[in-house]
């Protein structure tokens, strides 16, 4: 068996590239394949002797044809969508550069770039003494910052765990699933999270974590953290911060703000109000692979106070932080030690598009949503559920099952869309978080959706 050079393997990673945004172009979705389905259409075995070069490159084109198309205009499916041309370079570099960003020693200008782009985020929050971090993930991100919340609720906790009695989390019933898995992962408990109610848009109800917070304060707990969502997995709702943050101050609680989906709107003049009073949380997540179309994985935790990051994340290790000054050492700060570098990719879109570059792309998408709920509105056959407050677009349809609705265009390849559940209420849940869709495209979405409820009343 001859060793592959990487100059070949660059060269047919372009060549398969091709092949597939080819393909891509003349079926935007893959079709449904079923697990037996792909078992006969695909050699996965692992076997004692290799493959020859020729068979190798053809599998991996053959495995990109048959993965679904999650980047294509045709995707509606989950908070992430669409490519960015300058990102996408960025982050192939990052797989030859092959880097890790726990020290300067290997990192070295990475670590600046990601220092810039965590200091222009920290900006928009408002956080002017803050720090942060990237993290591979939005869950990630709320789980530091839960673990960071408890151990300043009880700082014994770092090294000698938890110790005395039930620490309670509060967040609304549509915030990410995330909250109380991290709970449980933590020591805290998912029985410890408290579900608050939300109103009529899906905003956390401020009355009801009154109640819930004196409750507790009564039975002897010890609430330490609040998680207020900016755009909600569903409804894309934004939780009231400042007025939230004054119920954290009362009662000394931690403010975490979910921003992963809502953050973005931070870079619009036009729709940063939505965040009001995110300075005056404790902390915040932002996920540029979602709003900002960056590749995946782009997630950050902003921290208001300078200092805690590396209060409870680090530890010593001699024979790996050596030569440089601690702050330029992130894997000090970091739950994780090998890191990619991707920083890299948020920077090139930054560095691209330019600030007011980011801004309307950012605003584009809010304007697809609105147009998209406006072609709800204006035809007879759907319902919209709510008026979008940001990218998510959820609407039912006269007469025929939302879940059918969406099986349908998976199966038959015409769309990827989701269904989702709201006050008792199941309907499709439309993203709209490609920067590359226009008008036309909204249009041909509701088209095909159109087409699906008809031959699904065919019976």
């Amino acid at each position: 068996m001859t060793i592959v050079k990487i100059e070949k393997a660059i060269d047919e990673f372009a060549e398969i590239s091709k092949i597939f945004l080819e393909e891509e172009c003349k079926e935007p979705v893959l079709k449904y394949h079923r697990v037996e389905d792909y078992e006969k259409l695909i050699d996965l075995s692992l076997k004692k002797e290799g493959c020859s070069e020729a068979v190798f490159f053809n599998l991996l084109k053959d495995i990109s044809l048959l993965t679904p198309r999650t980047s294509s205009k045709s995707f509606f499916n989950q908070l992430f969508a669409g490519r960015s041309a300058p990102c996408l370079s960025a982050e192939l570099l990052t797989v030859v550069l092959n880097t890790t960003m726990h020290t300067y020693k290997v990192a070295g200008i990475q670590v600046l770039i990601e220092k810039k782009i965590v200091g222009e985020l920290l900006k928009r929050v408002g956080y002017t003494q803050g720090e942060g971090l990237m993290n591979p993930g939005g869950s990630l991100s709320n789980m530091v910052s839960m673990m960071i919340a408890r151990n300043e609720k009880d700082e014994t906790i770092l090294n000698e765990g938890l110790r005395r009695g039930k620490f309670i989390a509060y967040t609304s019933t549509e915030s990410h699933y995330s909250v109380r898995k991290n709970a449980g992962i933590l020591g805290i408990g998912k029985n410890n999270v408290r579900t608050i109610k939300s109103d009529y848009l899906g905003r956390m109800d401020l009355d009801d974590l009154m109640a819930e917070i004196k409750k507790d304060l009564l039975e002897g707990n010890h609430p330490f953290y609040i998680n207020a969502t900016a755009g909600t997995t569903v409804l894309g709702a934004f939780d009231p911060i400042d007025e939230i943050s004054k119920v954290a101050k009362k009662y000394n609680l931690w403010l975490h703000t979910d921003g992963a989906l809502g953050g973005s709107a931070l870079l619009s003049q036009q729709h940063k109000h939505l965040l009001k009073g995110s300075e005056l949380s404790d902390s915040f997540t932002w996920n540029a692979h979602k709003m900002m179309n960056v590749p995946l994985t782009a997630s950050f935790l902003l921290i208001q106070k300078k200092g805690l990051l590396k209060k409870h994340l680090s530890e010593e290790a001699d024979y790996l932080f050596q030569e440089e000054k601690e702050e330029l050492d992130l894997g000090n700060m970091s739950i994780q030690c090998g890191r990619k570098v991707d920083a890299l990719k948020v920077w090139a879109a930054f560095k691209y598009y330019g600030i007011s570059g980011m801004e309307n792309r950012i605003n584009h998408l809010f304007s697809l949503a609105k147009y998209a709920a406006l072609c709800v509105e204006q035809d007879p056959l759907f319902k919209l559920f709510r008026r979008p407050e940001s990218v998510n677009v959820c609407f039912t349809i006269n007469g025929v099952d939302p879940v059918m609705i969406c099986q349908y265009l998976h199966k038959k390849g015409l769309l990827m869309v989701g269904y989702s559940k709201a006050k008792g209420t199941t309907f499709i849940r439309m993203s709209c978080l490609n920067a590359a869709l226009n008008t036309k495209d909204i249009d041909d979405f509701f088209s095909h959706v159109k087409y699906a409820a008809k031959e699904i009343s065919k019976g």
